[in-house]
């Protein structure tokens, strides 16, 4: 180490050297390979210090995210920590930009970065802790500016935006996912100003805002020119494994035509769905029932839904209402008033 000392500044260099290993506990992971190349550090005669360094790192794992290479230029004063012109392999993709993480009393951090090819999959699984795997495949490339106050990263506000992906395994089948996609935070606060995704034969769109910590206040259009497809989406996504497993038990098949509009508010973990729906085909146990309309509600305990109508293809039908906890067995209500329905149909319906 060099040092130089001059009106009671203290300045100096020092040789490489190698950290080696870090472990992390919030969130739980290690850092490997830390090395620190040409340190200079000077320290001023009222007490501030500036630290400059090359950073590099090897890899690691950062919860469930395996981390790649990465280096930046390190510059650590007082009131904050900078990574400028950071490279980073993560996601299976690629991450440069600036990062400013302030340690100052009412500092503001700031993020800016361009991504390419990051794994879709493993941000969603980021999120969806606790719910198993999310079949979601595929890379996101864009940009992203965002700040928030000191480190609590939740309040952040910014931008960041488009995808393309797919859904689904070898087993379930996979559906490739296109669109776009443009959000907007602020203080960890969300808000979609665009959202168009589809399929071959489903597209979504929605609006509106959404939090982690907050309540949430979607608006979703929904429009599908094969079910089938959509349903075969929502199973082998792994998104909704409970929706997916009560439909299963259930016997229902869906076809032709598909449409909803309405809500998703609440908690993101425990979302809250309220809308119109219609279905052109309704296959239950194997039985063609006909065309659904519907008012469809979802809780963290149940599917309701009222105002139903169901359009068999003589003219008959049905108007029903259902409640169809998720959890437990032989707890299904049906309420029923007959328009001359099939009765064979109906039979099939009824919960055993």
């Amino acid at each position: 180490m060099r040092l130089a000392i001059n009106g009671g500044r203290v300045q100096g260099r020092a040789n490489d050297f190698a950290v080696g290993t870090i472990a992390l506990a919030e969130p739980e992971g290690r850092i490997e390979d830390v090395r620190v190349a040409r340190p200079v550090f000077t320290v001023e005669p009222a007490g501030s210090y500036r630290v400059s360094a090359d950073l590099s790192l090897g890899g690691g794992v950062l919860g469930q995210m395996k981390l790649g290479s990465a280096r930046a230029a390190l510059v650590a004063t007082n009131s904050a920590v900078q990574l400028n012109d950071f490279n980073a392999e993560l996601l299976s993709g690629r991450a440069s930009g600036d990062v400013t993480i302030s340690t100052a009393r009412g500092g503001t951090s700031r993020v800016v970065a361009d991504f390419a090819d990051l794994d879709i999959g493993g941000l969603l699984t980021l999120v969806a802790t606790g719910r198993g795997d999310v079949l979601v495949a595929g890379q996101t490339t864009g940009t992203v500016d965002l700040s928030f106050p000191g480190t609590y990263f939740e309040a952040a506000s910014g931008t960041c935006a488009p995808l393309k992906a797919e859904t689904g395994d070898d087993s379930s089948g996979r559906t490739p996912l296109t669109g776009q996609i443009a959000l907007r935070a602020d203080r960890g606060l969300f808000q979609l100003e665009n959202a168009n995704l589809s399929t071959g034969a489903t597209e979504l769109k929605a609006s509106g805002q959404f939090s982690f910590t907050r309540d949430s206040d979607l608006q979703i259009n929904l429009a599908s020119s094969n079910a089938a497809e959509l349903r075969r989406l929502l199973g082998g996504s792994g998104l909704a494994p409970e929706i997916e497993e009560q439909l299963g038990e259930l016997g229902v098949e869906l076809g032709g035509k598909l449409a909803f509009n309405g809500t998703v508010t609440g908690s993101l973990s425990e979302p809250l769905i309220n809308g119109r729906t219609s279905i052109d085909s309704v296959i239950l146990q194997g039985r063609d029932l006909g065309a659904l309309s519907a008012v469809l509600e979802t809780t963290a305990n149940e599917i309701r839904v009222r105002d139903g109508r169901l359009t068999e293809r003589d003219g008959g039908g049905a108007q029903f209402a259902l409640t169809a906890p998720l959890e437990g067995d032989n707890n299904i209500s049906l309420e029923v008033t007959l328009e001359r329905a099939n009765a064979g149909n109906l039979v099939a319906a009824l919960p055993g």
